[in-house]
């Protein structure tokens, strides 16, 4: 399962909405959970809410410098 550009669990945009739907039925094994870490306080209020399901999550920061 891929669920690519969202930032919460709680939003009401589709793309949320569908993200916790599979997470929540489909009830992976782990979480690859990919932080961008130019906006770090976004990502990490994802990642509590995963914490909070109770699914394994391994965790990478994707910080890309451009020059």
């Amino acid at each position: 399962m891929n669920l690519l550009g969202i930032y919460s669990l709680t939003s009401c945009t589709l793309e949320d909405v569908i993200a916790k739907n599979n997470l929540i039925s489909e009830r992976p094994d782990v979480i690859l959970n990919i932080v961008d870490g130019t906006n770090i306080e976004r990502n990490l209020y994802l990642l509590t809410q995963l914490m909070e399901l109770g699914i394994l999550i391994v965790m990478r920061n994707q910080y890309v410098r451009y020059s």
